[in-house]
């Protein structure tokens, strides 16, 4: 119980806003807003596929994406890179073998490995560089593991998370 109190009282610190409206890099059009994230997040898990990364580390990459673009505006042409920088910083906080900036050609050659520091900085700027933000991946596994849950059923969590994950309504819960 102590963990999950733990999770839950930080979970106040990482507040997720309705930025939308504030993004110029979105369509006016409200459905196009949600739909270019939804697009971005689903080339996220692309890479998290290719590179045969954590699901921890996508989540933490999304929540960084969605934190960022609460407190910043970006332009069009940065949101891939956003994108990427927050996976480049989630894998290096998740993985045993983290992506290295080499690994850049995932952007197609749309951003050069400076860009990609100066995102990532400046992501951890906002985040204040605290990365031990509460996932909902992990209280799943938590919850799911405490309850002793059947695996169809913990698939069908973990399916309705990942559903959850590019839907922009969710990012508040």
């Amino acid at each position: 119980m102590d963990i999950f109190e733990y999770l839950k009282e930080r979970e106040r610190l990482f507040p997720i806003g309705n930025y939308m409206d504030r993004q110029v890099c979105f369509s006016p059009w409200r459905g196009a807003r949600e739909w270019m994230r939804a697009l971005l997040v689903d080339w996220m898990v692309e890479v998290q596929e290719s590179f045969e990364l954590n699901h921890e580390t996508l989540y933490l990459a999304v929540k960084l994406v969605d934190l960022y673009l609460t407190k910043m505006t970006v332009g069009k042409e940065t949101l891939q890179l956003l994108g990427a920088a927050s996976l480049f910083i989630a894998s290096k906080f998740d993985e045993r073998i983290p992506l290295m900036v080499e690994d850049l050609y995932i952007c197609n050659g749309a951003y050069t490995k400076r860009e990609l520091i100066k995102m990532e900085i400046s992501i951890l700027k906002i985040v204040n560089f605290d990365l031990g933000i509460p996932l909902s991946y992990r209280f799943l596994w938590h919850y799911a593991r405490c309850a002793k849950v059947s695996m169809p059923t913990s698939t069908l969590a973990r399916y309705i998370l990942e559903h959850s994950l590019m839907d922009y309504t969710m990012i508040r819960l």
